[in-house]
């Protein structure tokens, strides 16, 4: 029985495209920003100090490839 509800949740679902295009998802990819500059070596509270600031002015910005 679950295995029939998983497929047919399967054959129902909808990829909506474009849907990170909408303004409510802008901030949505902050926190692997703040992952990328701690990896690249920026102590973990300037890190996320910058992406605050940044979101804070309105110049945050991400860019999102969907493969």
């Amino acid at each position: 029985f679950p295995v029939t509800i998983a497929g047919l949740m399967i054959q129902n679902m909808e990829v909506k495209k474009n849907l990170l295009e909408d303004a409510k998802y802008q901030y949505l990819f902050s926190v692997e920003e703040v992952n990328k500059l701690v990896n690249n070596g920026m102590p973990f509270r300037d890190a996320y100090k910058k992406v605050g600031l940044s979101i804070e002015a309105g110049n945050f910005t991400y860019g999102v490839m969907l493969v």
